[in-house]
């Protein structure tokens, strides 16, 4: 009847990475070189020469830090997936268009990852003060997250409308920031932040297409 047309989907994930990769550090490098007498790390330190005679390691002039796999990863969160084709001529007896709508949609429910030695939630973060800044090794995982594009088929005509949600969230929960009123707030510490939220957003795109003939071309759009 009317839902001919119609298709829904709801998946659960659960995805765990054990050795995620992460930019290395020339500190971690020199600690694995003289604290654990690891020689491929030492070979990827330059020295040039000897500042103190007694010590030929005494000057230090580069230090290679490779990707390394250290980071665990794991999200959980919920998938949704709807379309629906709808003939006007449901409507309309003349009509010969149709509506197109098609809907994802993401729920965040659980995203940890390492930052240093500890391990944080981070879902819920819209921001992005640690990602875009070059300094994070993941994205922002907003609660939620969703497309829907509405289409118009129309003969060689399609008008599509398309509309991206991210919900509001914190700024930055991988390197937590804090905000007056909150615990641990001090303008005087790295962290203290005037607003630790970000707003909702809503973006919105419009398309326009038709094809038609050109010379000895079936579909030019």
């Amino acid at each position: 009847g009317f839902l001919q047309g119609a298709n829904f989907s709801v998946d659960y994930y659960d995805i765990e990475l054990s050795k995620g990769i992460s930019l290395g550090s020339a500190q971690e490098t020199i600690r694995l070189c003289f604290e654990e007498n690891n020689q491929a790390e030492c070979d990827r330190i330059t020295f040039g020469p000897p500042t103190d005679p007694l010590n030929p390691q005494s000057n230090l002039t580069s230090v290679r830090a490779p990707y390394r796999n250290l980071l665990p990863y794991s999200a959980r969160g919920l998938d949704f997936s709807a379309s629906y084709y709808m003939p006007l001529s449901k409507w309309f007896s003349e009509s010969k268009g149709a509506l197109s709508f098609w809907l994802n949609a993401t729920r965040a429910l659980e995203t940890l990852v390492q930052s240093g030695a500890t391990i944080r939630d981070i879902a819920g973060q819209t921001g992005g003060d640690s990602g875009f800044g070059g300094f994070s090794d993941f994205a922002a995982s907003p609660d939620w997250a969703g497309n829907l594009a509405v289409t118009y088929i129309g003969g060689p005509l399609r008008l599509t409308t398309q509309f991206r949600y991210t919900s509001k969230g914190k700024l930055d929960k991988q390197m937590p920031k804090t905000a007056p009123g909150e615990d641990g707030f001090d303008p005087t510490l790295v962290g203290s932040v005037s607003d630790n939220s970000v707003p909702s957003s809503l973006l919105v795109n419009l398309n326009a297409a038709y094809d038609f003939k050109w010379f000895d071309t079936d579909q030019f759009q």
